[in-house]
């Protein structure tokens, strides 16, 4: 959930266990899917729906920057989830991660990659000054920060001086 406001589509449905086979497996010519867990981000408690709440209010504040990325996108075909050596494909260590990756030129996200994972490492290239967006901390790029992951919190940073900087009012 936290990962899909930094993806192109936003998509807030799935395949969810337990599986529940549906009484008619076709309704007027359609498959029925049979997803049994419930979808509301209100259904899995207080501090789970706190947490997708803010997601939510994060994608909305961040439509600007995404209309601005998908110009781009329709008008020079770049793409708008972007591999580290697309915006920095002369710093050698861009080539090496591949859990990390630009969302636009102006947003670094270092998913949370496995469950229970509460820190992870994140490289930011050099030649730039990131701002954690959960905390305003402004840091110096050709750093790799050793850096906590709460569950209510994806890493992103926020590269200074770019191009949709405007865009960004986070």
């Amino acid at each position: 959930f936290q990962w899909g406001v930094f993806s192109p589509v936003m998509r807030l449905h799935g395949n969810r266990d337990p599986q529940i086979l549906p009484a008619q497996p076709y309704r007027d010519g359609i498959a029925q899917c049979p997803t049994g867990a419930p979808n509301e981000v209100w259904s899995y408690g207080e501090e789970v729906c706190d947490v997708l709440t803010g997601c939510l209010a994060l994608r909305e504040k961040l439509k600007p920057y995404i209309k601005a990325l998908m110009e781009e996108t329709h008008k020079h075909n770049t793409p708008v989830m972007r591999p580290l050596f697309f915006e920095f494909p002369e710093q050698e260590t861009s080539w090496a991660i591949i859990d990390q990756y630009c969302f636009g030129p102006d947003l670094l996200i270092a998913p949370v990659m496995h469950e229970g994972m509460r820190e992870r490492d994140i490289w930011l290239p050099e030649g730039e000054t990131w701002t954690d967006l959960a905390t305003g901390e402004s840091y110096s790029g050709g750093q790799t920060l050793q850096y906590a992951t709460p569950l209510n919190r994806i890493p992103v940073f926020i590269r200074e001086g770019g191009q949709y900087r405007s865009l960004l009012n986070l």
